[in-house]
């Protein structure tokens, strides 16, 4: 493996986190629009809501992605610092 420069492991290290920082909080954010409606995820779904339902699965899904990224990112610069 070749040696990277440090500003390169620095800017990586901060790429995954912010990537794990910005993941967390979509999750909080579709955490608090859950708790903000008056309705159940039942309720959404025998209404016809189905664009609230895939637009929350998607925000959901995206977060998570951002999270797994951002965790093999920093990963990859903590291996990359030893």
């Amino acid at each position: 493996m070749s040696k990277r420069s440090k500003a390169s492991v620095d800017f990586q290290y901060l790429l995954g986190d912010t990537l794990i920082k910005t993941g967390v909080a979509l999750l909080w954010l579709v955490a608090a629009i859950g708790i903000y409606t008056p309705f159940t995820l039942g309720d959404a779904v025998r209404e016809g809501m189905i664009g609230y339902v895939g637009m929350i699965g998607g925000m959901l899904l995206f977060a998570f992605g951002l999270w797994q990224w951002g965790r093999g990112i920093r990963a990859e610069a903590t291996i990359a610092d030893r």
